[in-house]
């Protein structure tokens, strides 16, 4: 069975934010257009099995399970819920950042019945807000 994959504001943010690391600092525009293609193509293998992936560093911390998928070096963080189905992907890191669970949100099943319903009322100004893959 198909899960649904939803990307958070956040993990938005953390991908724009990696794509002009690499298009800018680096200055390596065409690389960061095939990083940026490959990231999302990766987080659309979430919609099968997404449990294959391993416990994130993050996991230790949180009252859920946490994942992850690495992606050239930068880690998308995410969660399964199993009962409805869904993936969600909350955050992510570059390979020079630490394990940080602050980032992640506490009532994780919360935030996603927000962007949910969110998303259903039309969307809230947010690209990507709870935008299913």
């Amino acid at each position: 069975m198909k899960y649904a994959v939803h990307l958070t504001p956040d993990v938005e943010d953390d991908i724009f934010n990696q794509y002009a690391y690499i298009a800018v600092d680096k200055q390596q525009p065409q690389n960061a257009e095939a990083w940026l293609a490959e990231a999302y193509e990766a987080t659309t293998t979430l919609d099968e099995m997404p449990s294959r992936y391993g416990l994130a560093l993050e996991n230790e911390y949180k009252d859920y399970e946490v994942r992850h998928l690495t992606v050239k070096g930068f880690t998308f963080l995410f969660t399964v819920f199993e009962d409805r189905k869904e993936t969600w992907v909350l955050s992510g890191r570059g390979s020079g950042m630490e394990a940080n669970p602050e980032r992640l949100p506490e009532d994780v099943r919360a935030v996603a019945d927000e962007l949910r319903e969110a998303e259903n009322q039309g969307g809230g100004g947010h690209p990507g807000q709870g935008k299913e893959r």
